[in-house]
């Protein structure tokens, strides 16, 4: 028995070149093999893998971050009312005059969200989504970056779930008996407030 060959104590640490000495025909390797049997080695051998053959490793991403599309505003957002306005701050007398209108349609500071063009672009399309409203009014030359493309000042635009007005701005407002009567014919039918007679 001690003229039979005896087998290596450590079989699993051979190199492929090491595995070829055993075999009396050539060593085949399937292409899509090569890189695993390759990986493989050098992580038995503990050698540093070069950048080019790292191993791709799908880490889970979460579909979204709330950061990255938070939508700030002031109010309650009780009634899902969105308001937008043009530039990055409301002049406390423009605050007042918009809070006038809304209360006369029956809206207080608690029931919408009252935002800025500039904190809208800061959060995209994404922050309307987030916030999904349910009516949004827009005074002022504001690109939404939403689908509703129609833009005709004091129109009322439907579509899906969302009703959207687009109206001159706060400070053109403030200072037009006319462009106020057009806002405030809008409003009544964007609310449902019927008209007294």
């Amino acid at each position: 028995m001690s003229s039979q060959m005896t087998k290596p104590t450590n079989q699993g640490a051979m190199t492929l070149q090491e595995r070829a000495l055993f075999l009396p025909e050539g060593l085949f390797v399937i292409a899509g093999e090569q890189e695993k049997l390759l990986f493989a080695e050098r992580v038995k051998r503990s050698l540093p893998l070069s950048t080019s053959e790292q191993p791709q490793v799908n880490e889970p991403v979460e579909e979204y971050e709330e950061e990255a599309y938070h939508l700030s505003y002031e109010g309650g957002f009780k009634k899902k009312i969105l308001v937008l306005f043009m530039g990055a701050e409301l002049e406390a007398p423009l605050k007042v005059f918009l809070l006038k209108i809304l209360g006369a349609v029956e809206c207080t500071a608690q029931d919408i969200a009252l935002t800025s063009e500039i904190a809208l672009k800061e959060a995209g399309s994404a922050g309307i989504q987030s916030l999904d409203p349910e009516k949004i009014i827009a005074f002022g030359k504001i690109d939404l970056p939403i689908p509703l493309s129609k833009k005709n000042l004091y129109e009322i635009i439907s579509e899906d779930d969302k009703e959207l007005l687009f109206a001159d701005s706060l400070e053109e407002l403030i200072q037009d008996t006319d462009l106020k009567r057009k806002l405030w014919n809008s409003l009544q039918s964007l609310f449902n407030i019927k008209q007294k007679k």
